[in-house]
């Protein structure tokens, strides 16, 4: 038994410390991996947003309606630049520099809707407009613009964008609706910054009950694998024991054995012995007789059954066997 519950151990902390425990513990380790790198990325584009917030600060205040420098912005659209596509730039302003810092793409596709938008509207409104040299400008009702058409506007680092001689450009955008679109970009970079606080604050959560939930897991196996390993120096214990009894009761036994064959030679010896005797002692008996004159031959010494042991007196627990035997041959002059 004890050797069948030392296999059974056995197998069963082979499987627990060669294939469950260090799968789990991979499984772990993976899983911690996986949740750094996403929270990494999630923290990098928070990082990304609230720079751009920074920048849309700084771009409203350059935009301040009761600043001159604010209602003189123009945007400059590029029909054709590298990217395939119609992009509208804020034209030789100070704003133009802060914008090209912005970094999200959410937030730099909310603002070429917003300039493409306010283009469109001042383009509409446009009182007069004037083409030169594949040039157009667009006199609003704010005033007019005199442009140098001898030179391409200067290409803008944001956009990717190479303004060709077909860039046309509208001038003094109402500056309130210019105000409008650019908070409007802020409030959609802080809903993206509150939408990235959030997925951090569940991906903390998810990783965390994970994480929990896996080194629970490891914690039951490492359980599971000390009860067995118990169970097999328990078992181990119990076999060597066994053995230890076994090797003395073999040891008895061979005493046994040695001390039974040297008592069957004795009674062997005894038996050839008292044999001998008779036979020695009923020649002498014969002469005896013969001396005494004793006509008769007839001698019958007393001759006896095996002996035969009767029932137990107790079926368990103890009792007592008598052993008895017959007179065969009752003796008739003889021992």
């Amino acid at each position: 038994a004890a050797r069948a519950e030392i296999l059974d151990a056995q197998e069963h902390i082979d499987h627990l410390e060669l294939e469950q425990l260090p799968q789990q513990q991979k499984e772990l380790k993976q899983h911690n991996q996986e949740c750094m790198t996403y929270i990494a990325d999630l923290r990098h584009q928070r990082d990304i947003v609230i720079a751009d917030l920074g920048v849309m600060e700084n771009v409203l205040k350059l935009t301040d309606c009761g600043d001159d420098a604010g209602a003189k912005a123009g945007f400059l659209q590029c029909e054709r630049c590298r990217s395939g596509k119609r992009a509208v730039l804020v034209h030789q302003h100070p704003v133009a520099k802060e914008l090209a810092k912005i970094r999200s793409m959410e937030a730099r596709h909310d603002l070429q809707t917003g300039l493409s938008q306010l283009y469109d509207e001042q383009m509409e409104e446009s009182s007069e407009v004037v083409e030169a040299d594949n040039n157009t400008v667009s006199n609003s009702r704010w005033g007019a613009v005199v442009l140098n058409v001898s030179d391409v506007p200067e290409e803008p680092d944001a956009y990717d964008c190479m303004p060709d001689n077909k860039c046309t450009l509208a001038t003094n955008p109402n500056c309130d609706r210019l105000n409008d679109k650019f908070l409007s970009i802020q409030a959609g970079i802080e809903d993206k910054k509150e939408e990235l606080d959030e997925m951090l604050s569940n991906k903390h959560k998810e990783c965390k009950e994970g994480k929990e939930n896996l080194e629970a897991q490891i914690a039951d196996t490492e359980n599971a694998l000390k009860k067995w390993q118990t169970s097999l120096a328990v078992s181990t214990e119990a076999l060597n024991e066994a053995s230890l009894q076994s090797h003395l009761k073999n040891s008895h036994h061979s005493e046994l054995v040695t001390e039974h064959a040297k008592t069957q030679k004795e009674c062997c010896d005894n038996k050839n012995t008292f044999t001998s005797e008779v036979c020695a002692l009923e020649k002498i008996r014969g002469e005896l007789q013969k001396m005494e004159g004793d006509k008769q031959d007839f001698f019958a010494d007393c001759e006896v059954s095996e002996w035969s042991p009767s029932e137990c007196s107790a079926s368990c627990g103890g009792g007592t066997k008598k052993l008895v035997r017959n007179i065969v041959v009752h003796p008739n002059k003889g021992a």
